[in-house]
């Protein structure tokens, strides 16, 4: 298996965040573009939180996919969540999934069920398709 890079959106300018996230959403099945200006919107009106941002690039730089955390209080949510034309289908997203669980941890989200409530409102599917659960989330956070 390849070995992939992390980083937060605090190491990337709105211009790059912009990019990096109208490519992830490149051919997906509803259109999403952004521009610099509706990105640092994203940040400020929904408590978005760059620091906890998961980018993945692989180990020679060439960008994977990301997936945006906002907060509010001890809940984190998934405001967005894509992965790059040419690594879809290919069973990468559960990695980034993982990182963004951990992020959402990190950031203080205290309960399995609101992780599981933020993965479900932005639509990012189980491995095999289905909904989140409290449980399904630990048994990501147990293989972590």
């Amino acid at each position: 298996m390849s070995t992939y890079r992390y980083t937060t959106g605090l190491d990337y300018t709105f211009a790059q965040m912009t990019e990096m996230f109208n490519l992830s959403f490149e051919r997906y099945f509803v259109p999403m573009t952004m521009t610099p200006e509706s990105i640092a919107a994203f940040y400020r009106v929904y408590q978005g939180a760059p620091e906890y941002c998961v980018v993945m690039h692989t180990e020679d730089g060439n960008f994977v996919g990301l997936a945006r955390l906002a907060l509010r209080g001890s809940r984190a949510w998934c405001g967005g969540f894509g992965i790059a034309p040419a690594f879809r289908g290919k069973g990468i997203g559960k990695l980034l999934v993982d990182q963004m669980i951990q992020a959402a941890q990190k950031a203080g989200a205290t309960t399995l069920r609101d992780i599981a409530a933020a993965l479900n409102a932005r639509g990012v599917a189980t491995a095999r398709g289905g909904q989140w659960h409290a449980k399904s989330v630990s048994n990501i956070l147990e293989r972590a």
